[in-house]
């Protein structure tokens, strides 16, 4: 797909809790989980995504890890704000809670 957005111009509704898995044309996973998003480069989670990727079948599964990701690893999940919301992703592929998103 390769499309350049900004974070605000992909989020949809901040206020629901919506899961937002973005891989990016370099190979890195964005996630945006309500208010919160991390880069995945690598480690457990980063397979994990990858194999969801892949195989675009065990959604609940993956969100579950996402989830215990985000409550265990406080240090790497950051809160959305004004500066973040900014940054421009190199979309490769866009999924909105596990359903493949059509990015214009």
């Amino acid at each position: 797909m390769d499309i350049k957005k900004t974070i605000k111009d992909i989020v949809e509704y901040r206020s629901k809790e919506k899961c937002y898995l973005i891989y990016d044309v370099e190979g890195d996973f964005f996630i945006i989980y309500g208010s919160k998003w991390r880069i995945v480069e690598g480690e457990s989670l980063y397979e994990i995504l990858f194999s969801f990727l892949k195989d675009k079948r065990r959604w609940s599964f993956t969100e579950k890890r996402i989830i215990r990701d985000r409550d265990d690893n406080l240090e790497e999940w950051q809160y959305l704000n004004r500066d973040v919301e900014d940054k421009i992703i190199d979309i490769d592929v866009l999924f909105i809670d596990g359903e493949k998103a059509e990015l214009s």
